[in-house]
């Protein structure tokens, strides 16, 4: 199966309405009293980059330097490299499907396990993995999720 670009990012935009609708719903009686529930922090190419996506790859940023508990100064300049690789990721996608390039589920799976390889490797085996995922409030496939 040969996922593009466009069914990718439809894929994106449809669970991120999900996930928000969801949460809209769950908080339906404090939406009254104007709890944000997420934030659109950045649009690229008419795709909306929330907070929550922010969070999380500051999550996987934080998970692949061995960190834990960030705060002030560095958690800002994080975000700050946590929103740019995002947008850099949007543009990438939008100009891969204007130029026609698919990318397989396979070949991403394929990138996603060498990846979660590789932090394993860096952080010293799958014990110290696995406790930087805890301390990051992760689990193995929110991290694959959030690779893909």
């Amino acid at each position: 199966m040969t996922l593009n670009a466009t069914t990718i990012a439809k894929s994106q935009i449809i669970t991120a309405l999900a996930v928000c609708l969801g949460l809209t719903l769950t908080v339906c009686p404090a939406r009254s009293q104007g709890v944000l529930v997420d934030k659109i922090v950045a649009v690229v190419e008419d795709d909306a980059i929330f907070q929550s996506d922010v969070d999380q790859t500051v999550k996987q940023l934080m998970l692949v330097r061995g960190e834990a508990g960030l705060a002030g100064t560095n958690r800002t300049q994080l975000e700050k490299e946590a929103l740019t690789e995002l947008i850099n990721n949007k543009l990438v996608i939008a100009k891969a499907n204007s130029l026609g390039i698919s990318v397989s589920f396979s070949e991403v799976e394929k990138a996603v396990d060498r990846a979660i390889e590789e932090n394993k490797n860096s952080l010293g085996g799958e014990q110290a993995f696995n406790r930087q995922l805890e301390a990051e409030g992760l689990t193995l496939e929110s991290l694959k999720k959030i690779y893909r």
